[in-house]
């Protein structure tokens, strides 16, 4: 697969393709297997493999697999919690090589780019999965391979990303779009 490695403390957490299911795996540090669990299916097309790399908040962790599936899972037993379609609730599309993106843990919100007709970007609520904003979406962007990032700028807390069409910031409470500039990806 394409995704890295995260260690939280005597955690390895990784993803990679088993078959027909992309699969997240738990080590010790040992490289001994402690859990693994599916989040749906592999991609097989371009460039086949596991792509985004999860993140850990408060014992659980997250990760969007190459069709849009967000998954919460227990990071003790890899149990898990709750799943969210952010394509489908969304109304997006996958894009050429599929998702990749690499969430964003934000206090209780999990941040998602879905790049859809209902939302450029979402936060979840990262214990549920319920939808807690949705930034209005830009024309007919898409999703593209970038990740969120959130950081302070004048008092205030923005996230900012890139989508097929433009970079943009919103207001990391708010989900309001707060400015986008042109930025077309041919792809």
């Amino acid at each position: 697969g394409w995704s890295s490695p995260i260690i939280v403390r005597d955690r390895l957490f990784i993803t990679g393709d088993v078959g027909d299911k992309l699969m997240v795996f738990a080590l010790d540090l040992d490289g001994n297997l402690k859990w693994q669990t599916a989040n749906g299916e592999a991609w097989t097309g371009s460039f086949p493999g596991a792509r985004a790399t999860c993140v850990y908040s408060e014992g659980r962790l997250y990760h969007m697999n190459a069709h849009g599936r967000v998954v919460c899972l227990d990071a003790q037993s890899g149990r898990e919690e709750w799943a969210v379609d952010v394509l489908e609730r969304f109304q997006g599309r996958n894009i050429t090589w599929a998702l990749s993106e690499c969430l964003l843990v934000d206090g209780p919100r999990l941040i998602v780019t879905p790049g859809g007709r209902k939302a450029l970007m979402a936060a979840l609520d990262k214990r549920t999965g319920r939808t807690v904003w949705a930034t209005e979406p830009l024309a007919e962007d898409r999703a593209t391979h970038s990740a969120p990032i959130l950081f302070g700028y004048a008092g205030r807390r923005l996230i900012a990303n890139c989508s097929s069409g433009h970079g943009f910031g919103v207001d990391a409470d708010t989900g309001k779009l707060l400015w986008a500039v042109p930025l077309k990806n041919q792809y």
